[in-house]
């Protein structure tokens, strides 16, 4: 019996890196970053008319009409852990994967320094979509997406993403890797899904040797009650934690181009959501429910340890909130408090003034 040629689904690699001009396809070189992908999924050629179907097309035959191609983009559900990035050895001052998905994701970067060390901050950024130089006061940059499927360095292909945009959100389980989420949407490079002309790229890109993952377990959380004086308030044991962008992401339709679609654009009209449970305590009893009630401003911070690279840490501060939801609910046997929170801001402060989110990647 011969063989079938059967190939494995794990055998799998992205490569993100920002894009020089907008929309223009970086192919994989060493500047791309590899991207510690959980799962092995797919891009998927799943928006717009694709096959136009001409079933009410009558020619006094039954049955359909053959349909022709219409517009297709690209889908791509990229969830990774969160590492202190590197491309490789002790290059830790770089925006690394994670930062080349926010940049995608609608953030602007400032590049700064504090009384604790040097950092990359991200900020929602209300800025039209630009080309990617780097640097301070970079604003949101589309990155091209690059998977590979090794398949024994005689068959491989590669799905080209250009142009990619998308949502971001994040999940803090403690006891559990930190992740990344970005729903990207893409545009087709080339005029292939799967591109077989190279077949063998196995050696292709920057060496997979990434970090090890920020575990949720060094974790500090911090909330303040600024309404009431800056009065901290003493959560413990917080069980879960995420944040969401909830940035409003509509497809742009343009006839102009080979399949239909330019650049989605990425508008954060929604505010960002935070989610967290912890244990009912005294201490917090005479707290959560009237910050509910009372429509209370309080200050989050989130601050995850790096497992590698000396100190190096990433914080999360979300200056205002306000509880939108709060519940308390059985969790085997333990009463739990269940908070659902927007982040807000004061009239007339930017959208920047919402969340940040900063990499400190040289401590003083």
């Amino acid at each position: 019996m011969s063989s079938i040629g059967t190939r494995y689904s794990k055998l799998t690699k992205t490569f993100i890196e920002p894009e020089a001009t907008a929309c223009v396809y970086e192919p994989i070189s060493a500047a791309s970053f590899p991207v510690p992908a959980i799962g092995n999924t797919k891009p998927v050629a799943d928006r717009g008319s694709r096959i136009i179907d001409r079933t009410n097309v009558v020619d006094a035959g039954a049955g359909d009409i053959a349909g022709v191609p219409g517009s297709y983009g690209w889908s791509y559900s990229l969830e990774a852990e969160l590492h202190v990035p590197a491309v490789a050895g002790p290059d830790y001052a770089t925006i690394g994967y994670w930062g080349t998905m926010l940049l995608a994701s609608g953030f602007g970067l400032t590049v700064d320094a504090d009384g604790t060390g040097d950092y990359f901050e991200y900020t929602l950024d209300t800025r039209p979509f630009d080309d990617y130089a780097g640097g301070d006061g970079q604003g949101p940059a589309a990155a091209s997406i690059t998977v590979v499927q090794n398949n024994n360095e005689t068959s491989d292909w590669q799905m080209k993403l250009k142009g990619c945009t998308g949502v971001a959100s994040f999940d803090f389980t403690p006891g559990e890797i930190a992740t990344i989420s970005t729903e990207f949407k893409g545009i087709i490079e080339g005029t292939e899904l799967i591109d077989t002309s190279d077949v063998d790229i196995s050696a292709s890109g920057p060496d997979f040797a990434l970090n090890l993952p920020l575990v949720v377990k060094g974790i500090s959380l911090t909330v303040v009650d600024v309404t009431n004086g800056s009065t901290p308030v003493n959560v413990q044991a917080l069980q879960s934690l995420s944040i969401a962008m909830n940035s409003e992401h509509p497809d742009l339709m343009d006839p102009t181009e080979t399949d239909g679609y330019a650049l989605s654009p990425v508008f954060h009209n929604t505010s960002p959501t935070v989610s967290f449970t912890f244990p009912d305590t005294a201490d917090v009893d005479d707290t959560v429910m009237q910050a509910l009630k009372d429509g209370r401003i309080l200050s989050i911070d989130v601050e995850l340890q790096a497992a590698s690279g000396g100190n190096r840490f990433v914080k999360f501060t979300m200056p205002q909130s306000q509880f939108i939801d709060v519940t308390l609910q059985d969790n085997g046997g333990m009463l739990e408090y269940s908070v659902n929170a927007k982040l807000v801001r004061q009239p007339g402060e930017p959208a920047s003034s919402l969340l940040s989110i900063k990499y400190y990647h040289t401590l003083l």
